[in-house]
């Protein structure tokens, strides 16, 4: 019971403090890559950064929660593509919630979908990495190159 606890609290922690930071870069990244004729200055960059965490922790923090019950069922590659996609879905959930619902166009949902599917496999991913004595950080203590 307690360390089932400890994996939650341990997810809730990583994804709130990592995810928001992947979808940062992502953002970012995406900045850079549809103006690239354009000087993209500090202050866009610092602008994103002062919303990463504000905009993305409470989706983070969901999906942490989610992922460690996922983590009681999958492993390896299925649970990065099932975190990064509940990431993904919570992120778009919360992005159609900011101002009217009915104005949520299916572009914007995607827009807040990929930082959000990258953040949460980039979490899964953490979250399952193994520690020194081989064992993942997730319950079964499963050990590396077995499923």
């Amino acid at each position: 019971m307690i360390e089932r606890l400890a994996n939650v609290l341990k997810s809730l922690v990583l994804f709130t403090l990592i995810g928001p930071l992947v979808g940062y870069l992502v953002v970012a990244g995406a900045v850079l890559v549809g103006r690239p004729h354009e000087d993209a200055t500090l202050f866009q960059f610092l602008f994103l950064a002062l919303f990463a965490y504000p905009i993305g922790a409470a989706p983070a923090a969901l999906t942490g929660l989610i992922a460690s019950f996922m983590a009681l069922r999958l492993k390896g590659e299925h649970f990065y593509v099932g975190v990064g996609l509940v990431g993904g879905g919570v992120t778009a959930l919360f992005a159609s919630g900011v101002g009217s619902p009915s104005e949520a166009s299916w572009t914007d949902l995607g827009l807040a979908f990929v930082p959000g599917l990258a953040g949460g496999a980039v979490c899964a991913w953490i979250f399952q990495w193994p520690d020194r004595s081989g064992q993942s950080g997730t319950p079964g203590k499963r050990t590396p190159g077995k499923t």
